[in-house]
């Protein structure tokens, strides 16, 4: 094809003008307020969202989870375990929330006597010991009921998740203006899901996808993230679903807007604004070109496409809006710059003309970063190995601070009550339960039901060499540990881990293989035999599939 034949490539600036029309604004026919009655107390707010079926769905769980650990996986303290009640989850909770106004290096110095910073009253609540076995034992999932191809990692905190995610969005329609932004739990431990994000204060930890009102910084919807590969765009609409075509102004960063989610989102009645990167595909070219050039101090470019205004203003450095919500129009901005002289460095007032998005931008861009401030201030999550815990306290903390910026908004005694008062009062609330204060409402927690051993992840096959599945054969196995084969642990082999009681005492067992190795350990490799410990190596016989079971085989290939 010769150089005259060839099609004119097209120019993306063909579609942008400098027409400084504004756009046509979307009306709001939302109706912002709180869904039930208000309050009148205190503890009314607080159970808002922290429900008595809550703390009874918690409770089960925990003790569920200690008898799936002490009987079924014999790993547990030697002691005997008391079933938790509800109070003493509620006890448990507002133990946590105390421990969060009052930190300390360590859990046992709240229980320490005889010292400077002696707290009696951990003691006076609850001892030592059952606190850190219902701390050991807290769980908020049954691990029954994993299934083998379960690609969810967030399973174990999955009920509790959409619990809250259900409240927030029942109990109060936010404000016309909202913010999005990611969210992160501190946690520096050994988590797939784990991420790194330098622009946060705590770098490592658990991202969340978060919805705020911006005023006050409510929580309206949250996403875990959990390894999935959802693109910018469906977390945007999932989040803002039930909040579609009502005319909402939502603020996001640079990490998330672009040209065509603007529009879309126009299209669905929805304004949208925030800062823009200009590599994002569609952005016009002229303003790409003053990244590359030097741009006079306090001037603006602006470009047009329908009702999407893309600004650029020159600070100290370049500053790229978009807005589907107004047009470049600027305002007077009065700025205190330092100023470097001979006899010094001081302050000086200068006025700008800065363009009218960027005051609304900083005005309601905050409603995530107000959550993390007042998350940061008393946090419940405590430092520990099981993430599933850890997480579950900052989701609870989370309610609280929905709770709180409730009890601000509608309470005629809020200004009266800081955010250390209002923690206090729920923590005790919870320590002082009592049932008839706490009345049961419509809200049903469901406990995942058992799944058969055959399709249970926490269980794994027990593998049976060649020569036991091909019996009558007369070939014989090259390898004792052959995997051709394998069975299913049976209901009977799970509910007799435990040996029987000796008088005699038994020898100790040979230690299992490590963790690294692709073969699991034969039963006579692992457990004690009447004639003493083993020292002939591994068996060849092998166990069969209604035999016992070792307890290694699950505590250790799990």
């Amino acid at each position: 094809m010769s150089g005259r034949d060839r099609q004119p490539t097209h120019d993306v600036d063909e579609e942008w003008t400098q027409d400084p029309t504004p756009p046509v604004i979307l009306s709001f026919t939302g109706m912002p307020g709180l869904n039930v009655p208000t309050p009148t107390t205190l503890l009314g707010f607080l159970q808002l969202f922290i429900t008595r079926e809550l703390l009874a769905y918690l409770a089960a769980e925990t003790n569920a989870y200690a008898h799936y650990m002490r009987k079924e996986m014999c790993r547990g303290d030697k002691g005997a375990w008391v079933p938790v009640t509800v109070q003493e989850m509620a006890m448990f909770l507002g133990l946590i929330i105390i421990m969060g106004i009052f930190p300390a290096p360590e859990r046992r110095m709240y229980w320490q006597t005889g010292k400077i910073f002696s707290m009696p009253g951990f003691a006076r609540i609850m001892s030592r010991n059952r606190f850190d076995a219902i701390n050991r034992y807290f769980h908020t999932a049954n691990r029954k009921a994993i299934p083998r191809d379960n690609n969810d990692r967030l399973f174990l905190v999955k009920p509790v998740i959409n619990y809250l995610k259900a409240r927030f969005r029942a109990t109060y329609t936010p404000e016309r203006n909202v913010s999005l932004d990611e969210g992160l739990m501190p946690y520096k431990g050994r988590l797939s899901i784990k991420t790194y994000n330098p622009q946060k204060p705590s770098k490592y930890g658990i991202k969340l996808y978060m919805l705020c009102e911006a005023k006050s910084g409510y929580v309206v919807d949250f996403l875990t993230y959990g390894g999935s590969t959802s693109t910018l765009k469906d977390i945007v609409f999932t989040l803002m679903g039930p909040l579609l075509d009502k005319g909402y102004h939502v603020f996001m960063d640079n990490y998330y807007n672009s040209i065509e989610l603007a529009e879309e989102l126009y299209s669905h009645g929805v304004l949208c604004s925030g800062t823009l990167r200009l590599v994002r595909k569609g952005a016009p070219n002229f303003l790409k070109s003053l990244t590359r050039q030097w741009v006079p101090r306090n001037s603006m470019h602006f470009h047009r496409r329908g009702n999407v205004f893309v600004i650029c203003w020159q600070d100290i450095r370049l500053v790229t809006m978009i807005t589907t919500a107004c047009n470049a129009e600027t305002e007077e901005f009065v700025h205190r710059r330092r100023v470097r002289r001979a006899t010094g460095t001081s302050l000086e007032t200068v006025t700008m003309n800065r363009p009218l998005i960027i005051g609304t931008y900083c005005q309601y861009m905050g409603g995530v970063d107000l959550f993390d401030q007042l998350m940061k201030y008393y946090s419940m999550a405590r430092k520990g190995m099981k993430w599933t815990r850890k997480f579950t306290f900052y989701l609870l903390q989370m309610a609280i601070l929905n709770a709180y910026a409730m009890f601000a908004k509608y309470h005629p005694q809020s200004k009266k009550i800081k955010l250390l008062d209002f923690m206090y009062e729920c923590a005790e609330a919870l320590i002082n339960f009592n049932a008839e204060d706490w009345p049961l409402s419509d809200i049903s927690f469901a406990h995942l039901p058992d799944l058969p051993v055959a399709d249970r992840l926490d269980v794994l096959p027990v593998p049976v060499p060649a020569a036991a599945a091909s019996a009558g054969e007369d070939s014989e196995p090259d390898d004792p540990h052959s995997m051709d084969s394998a069975v299913d642990i049976p209901e009977a082999a799970v509910e007799s881990l435990v040996p029987p009681p000796s008088p005699l005492p038994s020898p100790l067992p040979s230690p299992p293989l490590p963790r690294t190795s692709s073969v699991p350990p034969s039963l006579a490799d692992v457990g004690p035999s009447d004639s003493g410990p083993s020292t002939a190596g591994p068996s060849t016989a092998g166990p069969s599939a209604a035999g016992p079971l070792c307890c290694w085989s699950l505590c250790c290939w799990y």
